[in-house]
């Protein structure tokens, strides 16, 4: 397979990482050992972005499909969100299909849980790792997931701020100089977990961005494959 160009390419002193490419098919790298992280950095889709911005600020929703990718029917899964135009519906549905399509492909499975939701709040605020072969997160409004770089983060610590607050806890998981980065809106990012096979103590290491107050909700996609 063509190596896709990388607009940015960081490998820590345990050659394990994350790669950054405007090329969609970079997704499916996340195979390879050094990669805890690959991300597709695409453009905001229009008219489906500002369509998108609009709902997330005016309509509430959770969706949940679990079972075959086959058996997925991804507008009737929109069906819920009643505020869609068809055109918009339809837009979304293909892109939808798209990346659960190039999961698939990346998890060597067909089984997944697929979550599409807004949310007020900041979820997961400290930094964490999913126990989880594989998962992909795309954020349709609102800011992007934060993740570290390797060499940016104490794995001793993880797991490790009982009692504490958020910030306490995330200042001792990253080492000093440590930088936070973040996944674009729109971009598309594949993160090992736990249980992707060699992986265990070195999924991808990462937390929701903070929701100040004003701030717009997020709509964000999350799928898993389901374990056996």
């Amino acid at each position: 397979m063509r190596i896709p160009p990388l607009i940015q390419d960081a490998v820590s002193s345990q050659g394990l990482s994350f790669l950054l490419s405007t090329q969609r098919e970079s997704l499916l790298r996340i195979a390879e050992p050094q990669w805890n992280l690959c991300i597709w950095h695409r453009a905001a889709i229009q008219p489906l972005s500002e369509a998108l911005r609009d709902l997330a600020s005016s309509h509430a929703f959770f969706l949940r499909y679990e079972g075959w990718k086959s058996k997925l029917r991804i507008e009737e899964f929109l069906a819920p969100i009643t505020a869609l135009t068809p055109s918009i519906r339809t837009q979304w549905a293909e892109d939808l299909a798209l990346l659960t399509e190039l999961f698939c492909e990346a998890a060597g499975s067909e089984r997944i849980t697929m979550k599409l939701g807004t949310s007020d709040r900041t979820d997961c605020p400290v930094f964490h790792t999913d126990y989880v072969p594989l998962r992909l997160l795309c954020t349709y409004a609102g800011a992007g997931t934060e993740y570290l770089a390797e060499h940016d983060v104490q794995r001793a610590s993880l797991g490790q701020g009982a009692g504490c607050s958020a910030q306490a806890a995330n200042v001792r998981i990253m080492k000093e100089g440590a930088v936070v980065r973040r996944v674009d809106a729109y971009s598309v990012a594949f993160c090992k977990g736990a249980t992707w096979p060699g992986n265990r103590g070195r999924g991808l290491v990462h937390r929701s961005p903070e929701r100040m107050e004003g701030m717009p909700p997020r709509i964000k996609l999350t799928i898993d494959t389901i374990e056996e």
